[in-house]
């Protein structure tokens, strides 16, 4: 699966969370704030160095776990994958766009997450292609607590903040 995290409120004094995945989980209500929209980001400097999608093999790719997301967009693109799994693996997104930031390499990223260096040019989109596979953040909960005025709040202003991204 592409769950971080599989929600476990009975084992936990949690009393919700944000949690990427399909948003099927048993025993939770699941609200949908944001799909995953993934493409290819880099430094201007490194994005003037590419004029079609197939040069991005020249290039050192920067990873995140599932790996697998250079390999799905190559696919679309038509392009061979045999280099697909090659470069650098970061425990986390941000350590991949902040090195992606410093010119190191390509990381293929989610669009929302790198929103504010896309907006503050210190990274760009080289190619309008974009993969989408199902997967969203989703504010999870246990459903005896969907009434609660702290999860009412919360689920009120996580909607609305989430609905200010995508538009």
């Amino acid at each position: 699966t592409h769950d971080a995290w599989a929600p476990a409120f009975d084992r936990s004094d949690v009393d919700a969370a944000v949690v990427r995945g399909v948003g099927q989980w048993p025993g939770v209500e699941a609200i949908l704030l944001m799909r995953e929209v993934q493409s290819p980001v880099c430094s201007p400097a490194i994005a003037a160095r590419l004029r079609k999608p197939a040069d991005i093999a020249e290039l050192p790719l920067l990873h995140t776990d599932p790996i697998d997301g250079w390999e799905r967009w190559m696919r679309t693109q038509g392009l061979p994958v045999r280099h697909a799994r090659r470069g650098q693996t970061f425990d986390t997104l941000e350590l991949a766009l902040a090195a992606a930031t410093r010119g190191q390499g390509v990381v293929m990223s989610d669009l929302i997450l790198a929103e504010e260096s896309l907006r503050d040019g210190v990274l760009v989109q080289p190619f309008a292609a974009t993969i989408e596979e199902g997967i969203g953040y989703y504010l999870v909960y246990p459903p005896e607590r969907a009434t609660q005025p702290k999860i009412r709040l919360l689920r009120e202003w996580m909607l609305e903040t989430a609905q200010g991204t995508r538009t």
